[in-house]
């Protein structure tokens, strides 16, 4: 019996693709460090499933490869009892040709027909002949049962279909493997946009927070300009009535110096009249 060779479909290419991603993820701006726990957890998986889809298919191969040879094997013995029933069937034909040459040679030398020596090699004859008939039939039908076998065989071919059975086999496993790892992938997507997600809300709270420092510094600038303005009014108020005192003190000082001469012409008067 000859056993064809099997191939079988794992996914390779899904699996390195997967691998080269998870590579290339590793490589990404910001990334400081990669945990490789999950990594090596999915891939502890894969090996498992692989390994045990492989398991399910050699047994299945095994199986019908078990069968297969036990069908040769009953076939084997079928044609060595044939072969064993022709040779002892030629055995016994040749026998039976002996006692009927005896019988003939009797017959010859004037033995009777109904003689005890002719009637004893009759029933040898006899015997032979009968174990020749049961042999032919006993051949034929192993013949028979050989030929419906083989035909049988031809019909149904237990190792194709094994061989289809284990590569069903593989590609489910190829096919769950394959799904896995698009649900790792979603879920590594869902994951990552979640990060981004909150990493951009985290990002709108400080810029949030940001302006509102800015508003609350122009609002404090705001005040410091009015303050500012206030302070350099009343500096200018302060100014204005210094300038007036100054005026005022200036008018008193003209006035008294007028007095002055005023008091000093009247006292020269004076001087002049008691001359």
């Amino acid at each position: 019996m000859k056993v064809k060779n099997i191939s079988f479909y794992m996914g390779d290419n899904a699996i390195q693709g997967r691998h080269n991603a998870e590579k290339n993820t590793g490589k990404e701006k910001g990334s400081k460090t990669i945990d490789g726990r999950g990594t090596a957890a999915a891939s502890d998986s894969i090996a498992a499933k692989k390994a045990q889809a492989q398991k399910k298919a050699m047994k299945i191969i095994g199986d019908a490869f078990a069968g297969d040879k036990q069908i040769d094997d009953d076939l084997n013995e079928r044609r060595e009892k044939v072969r064993t029933l022709q040779k002892e069937s030629g055995e016994n034909k040749a026998a039976m040709k002996d006692l009927q040459d005896q019988r003939e040679k009797l017959l010859a030398q004037g033995y009777a027909a109904d003689s005890d020596e002719v009637k004893n090699l009759d029933e040898q004859v006899k015997s032979y002949a009968e174990l020749i008939s049961d042999a032919e039939d006993e051949i034929q039908m192993e013949n028979a049962v050989v030929r419906q076998s083989k035909i049988e065989r031809l019909k149904s071919d237990p190792m194709v279909k094994a061989r289809e059975q284990a590569d069903s086999v593989m590609e489910a496993a190829s096919d769950e493997i394959l799904g896995d790892l698009i649900a790792e992938g979603k879920q590594h997507i869902d994951e990552k946009m979640e990060e981004e997600k909150k990493k951009a809300e985290e990002a709108k709270e400080k810029k949030e927070e940001l302006e509102a420092q800015i508003e609350a510094r122009k609002e404090d600038k705001k005040e410091q300009e009015k303050l500012t303005e206030d302070i350099l009014d009343a500096a200018k108020e302060l100014t204005n009535a210094g300038n007036a005192v100054s005026d005022a003190q200036q008018s008193i000082k003209d006035l008294m110096n007028k007095m002055s001469l005023v008091e000093d012409d009247v006292k020269g008067a004076a001087v002049d009249q008691g001359v």
